[in-house]
């Protein structure tokens, strides 16, 4: 059997494929998805689904929910009450085995051929690694992914009347936004593009809640101290109210109104004055409407964006599909419709459509190797007899017949053909001239097998009765396309004026499966028995940007001299690094390196630090992680505003209502997905910005005012620079402006960057400024990837502060910068130069 899974922040479905169609298996309690909740007792035994719900509200301490938006950190689900603390990775491979055990429920023992889990299209490559992890953790093998819009389209399809058009799915789920571009033409569907939030669901919807209505509840009732959200003390009343608040949620979908209701024994804590807490506050759906429709909002620009990007308007758009719990919402139906003038297909069952359309994918591929790959969907045969006879045909389809192309070198005289197939179908002799094209019925969904006989004029067969199987499925995909950019850090420009840029390996877009090369060269010479290594930096790239600082790191090989090099032996600096790369159709990325100067090929498992990319958003740290974060998308809009002052440029409102948004849900809550939510919402900001700033109507006055910053900094500094650098700054300062002057962007964006490079490598040298670098980097304890290393280098780096010794303080600089997130924080004074050069 081909499993389909939709593993969901919120709920989780299983559907299956055989030979009959496919089946939705129900959980053990008759529903059709299985809450994504895991409950802990004291003793360590684990309900899971909808028996770990029920006890959210008696012991909210003891529950794991909304991991899936942990997947792909280091982040743990501490879960204090019962003793526990577990990864993400882990919580949703209970997940998969409590869903795998529904399956055997109900069928007993059962091979899995091969299993599709499916993945929001914004998941990142760590999201994805950890998404195969925890299938693996399951006992799932045969296992691979698919983007959760394309599996909606999938089954959008299924049993449809109409499976031809252009329309968009629009899923909303818990914890993510997806959204897709789809053709489909006879049940074959094409995703043209798709794009996605990865903080953007139903969950948010439940903590607006919170916030903006029962929080404001209690501030009216009860004493409560300012920061009454993060202290622990409370934490239970609101992780119980948490709940109520989507349970209101869903009964407003239905209702006009409702009262959220936690008794005091519910919350079992009191307020300062030391009165029992408890809440009944009212909700009306108008009211609900209000405080989540710029949310909704987000979701229409995105639907907006990518009809734009492929030059489509809504009278190109045939439907929306919805897909998702939150979905059901009738603001969301409505608005989204209305706003985007294209009306609403509500014919797809939003919570299993997901899971169905990932087990008629799972059916599609090949399952000879661990993750799967695709079936072909041509077949072919020859046959030697009295003629030489070849078959071809179309050996998956999605529609309702096939083709079978035969060809023959006849000898003289008729001919004839026969075909016959299921459900009685014959076609009968007909006269066959050596090249003939037949239409086959497929009658049953699955294999339809058919028979192929050739006679000649006398009725004497002239070869061998052929068999042939042609596979009729609900929906097939043509292509999966890439979701993301994923790209190498390299440096670039004058070897004194260096700066890092991504250069992709893979553009989102590219058709999957796909495979290529980028050829780079090594900036510095490694010697064998020496300090020294070379990093190669993997990315997620946003569109349009290239600084590594504004990106997402995802993995890195760190190949040292001592592990490549015998003693003494050199690879100097030029010398070629080839990356070789391939990305399978489940969007998973594998490189390896090529040093052709030693002979070497590195692929190996140890070489690969894929952690680099890893966050830690738990405790304090985490805390400090974000707000250092949003406090540098705060100061790139300040900027970016400061510039575009005379021009009003109605996103510098919208980024700000997003920025402040995330600020003040960091100042309101203290769990890790929230952090994680502001961390990633204040990097998106900032990518919107650096897109804004190099839009061509803007670049004139960003880039003077870049240009007057940097000359104001310098003011101040001047004196502590010798006459060359000083009269190098003013020189590029002046190139700079002649370039802006005759708006030659490429050549002033890059001046500008050899100004940074020349005024800071020259600080670089002066005691003073390593001493603050340092200071700096030794409180940002929160960036190192290695805490204990973090904490020996800042020990070294102050013994030698204190007996004077620049150069080993120098040397702790470099150390912690080594030690440090790849884009935290965006800094120019603080950039390592990448160990590879274009």
């Amino acid at each position: 059997m081909y499993i389909g899974i939709d593993l969901g922040t919120s709920n989780s479905a299983i559907v299956g494929r055989d030979s009959e169609g496919l089946r939705l298996f129900k959980t053990d309690d008759g529903r059709d998805v299985l809450p994504s909740m895991i409950y802990f007792d004291r003793r360590g035994h684990m309900l899971v689904g909808s028996r770990a719900h029920a006890q959210a509200e008696l012991a909210p301490g003891n529950v794991a929910q909304g991991f899936k938006r942990l997947m792909g950190t280091s982040s743990h689900l501490d879960l204090a009450a019962a003793g526990k603390s577990i990864t993400p990775e882990e919580a949703s491979a209970e997940i998969v085995k409590t869903l795998l055990r529904q399956v055997e429920a109900e069928l007993g023992g059962v091979e899995v051929t091969g299993a599709i889990i499916t993945i929001p299209a914004a998941f990142n490559q760590m999201q994805s690694e950890a998404t195969i992890k925890a299938a693996h953790m399951a006992g799932l093998e045969q296992v691979g992914l698919l983007q959760e819009p394309i599996a909606a389209a999938m089954a959008a399809l299924e049993g449809a009347a109409r499976r031809d058009g252009r329309f968009l799915v629009y899923d909303l789920g818990g914890g993510t936004f997806d959204v897709a571009l789809v053709e489909a033409t006879s049940g074959s569907v094409t995703v043209i593009a798709h794009e996605g939030i990865n903080m953007l669901g139903g969950r948010d919807f439940d903590r607006v809640i919170v916030d903006s209505v029962i929080r404001p509840w209690l501030d009216a009732h009860f004493a409560l101290p300012a920061n009454v959200t993060t202290l622990p003390a409370y934490k239970r009343l609101f992780a119980v109210a948490r709940l109520k608040a989507e349970q209101a949620k869903v009964e407003l979908s239905t209702k006009q109104d409702t009262v959220i209701f936690l008794s005091d024994e519910d919350v079992r804590a009191e307020d300062s004055d030391g009165e029992p807490i408890y809440v009944e506050c009212p909700l009306d759906r108008k009211t609900l409407e209000g405080l989540i429709t710029d949310r909704i909002d987000d979701s229409i620009d995105l639907c907006r964006k990518i009809l734009k990007d492929n030059s489509l308007s809504h009278e190109d758009i045939d439907r929306i599909v919805f897909i998702g719990g939150p979905s059901k919402m009738p603001i969301v139906r409505e608005h989204v419709s209305t706003s985007l003038g294209i009306p609403a297909d509500l014919k797809c069952d939003p919570m299993t459509a997901v899971a169905r359309g990932a087990a008629i994918f799972a059916e599609s591929r090949e399952w000879d190797e661990a993750k799967g790959r695709r079936k072909s969907a041509r077949g072919s045969k020859a046959v030697k007899g009295e003629i030489d006879l070849r078959l071809d045909f179309t050996a998956r389809a999605s529609d309702q017949r096939a083709r079978l192309k035969l060809r023959a070198n006849l000898p003289s005289g008729g001919c004839k053909v026969r075909v016959t197939g299921p459900e009685g179908y014959d076609s009968g002799f007909a006269p066959f001239d050596g090249d003939e094209t037949l239409p086959l019925p497929l009658a049953v969904m699955g294999e339809n097998a058919f028979s192929i006989e050739v006679v000649g004029e006398d009725g004497r067969r002239l070869c061998d009765v052929q068999h042939i199987v042609i596979v009729r499925t609900e929906a097939t995909a043509t292509a999966i396309p890439a979701t993301q950019t994923v790209s190498v850090k390299v440096a670039k420009g004058p070897a004194a004026e260096r700066r890092n840029v991504l250069v992709p390996l893979i553009t989102k877009g590219t058709p999957l499966p796909a495979q290529g090369t980028e050829n780079f060269r090594l900036r510095e010479t490694l010697i064998g028995g020496e300090e020294g290594r070379f990093d190669v930096e993997i990315y997620n790239q946003a569109e349009g940007v290239d600084d590594p600082v504004l990106n997402l790191p995802i993995g890195v090989f760190r190949i040292a001299a001592e592990e490549v090099l015998d003693p003494g032996q050199r690879l100097q600096a030029g010398s070629p690094i080839n990356i070789h790369w391939q990305m399978d159709d489940n969007g998973l990325i594998a490189c390896e390196v090529e040093i052709p100067d030693l002979g070497l090929s590195i692929q190996q498992k140890n070489f690969y630090v894929p952690e680099v990319g890893h966050r830690n958003f738990d405790g304090e740290e985490g805390a400090e992680l974000a707000r250092a974060q949003l406090d540098s998308a705060r100061q790139a809009l300040t900027e970016t505003q400061d510039a575009l002052r005379q021009k009003n440029a109605p996103e510098i409102s919208t980024l700000t209502r997003r920025l402040t948004r995330m600020e003040e849900l960091l100042e309101n809550s203290a769990d890790a997905e929230a952090r994680r939510a502001a961390t990633e919402e204040a990097l998106h900001i900032q990518q919107e910005l650096a897109r804004l700033r190099d839009a061509p109507d803007n670049r004139h006055a960003v880039m003077l005012r870049d240009l007057a910053a940097f000359e104001d900094a310098v003011s101040e500094l001047v004196e502590k620079l010798d006459r060359g650098t000083v009269e190098r700054l003013n020189q590029l300062g002046h190139s700079a402006r002649e370039a802006i002057g005759r708006e030659d962007w490429s050549k002033a964006r890059q001046i500008i960057d050899q100004l940074y490079a020349t005024f800071y490598n020259a600080l670089y040298e002066q005691p003073e400024f390593i001493l603050g670098m340092f200071a700096d980097l030794a409180g940002e304890r929160y960036a190192a990837l290695d805490k204990a290393l973090h904490d020996s280098i800042v020990e070294r780096g102050m013994a030698c502060a204190e007996n004077g010794d620049i150069d080993g303080v120098r040397a702790a600089v470099r150390d912690m910068l080594n030690n440090r997130m790849p884009n935290q924080v965006g800094a120019k004074k603080v950039a390592v130069l990448s160990g590879l050069i274009a």
